[in-house]
């Protein structure tokens, strides 16, 4: 699974971070903002590989409220 957020937007990475995917690195001029601006965008990654450890995370953080 792959996402991608704007190099600009902090929160979103450290949201992306927490649920335990990997920064892959930037893309530059990435894609075009609606102000016409280009953005650079953040790449996170998660594998099947990384899944059990990060769902094993997730359900503790869901049952701990």
């Amino acid at each position: 699974m792959v996402w991608h957020t704007d190099l600009l937007n902090e929160r979103s990475q450290a949201a992306i971070a927490r649920l335990g995917a990997v920064r892959e690195g930037v893309l530059r001029k990435h894609r075009i903002r609606a102000d016409g601006t280009w953005r650079d965008s953040v790449q996170f990654a998660m594998t099947d590989d990384d899944w059990p450890e990060v769902a094993a995370r997730l359900r503790q953080r869901l049952a701990a409220g």
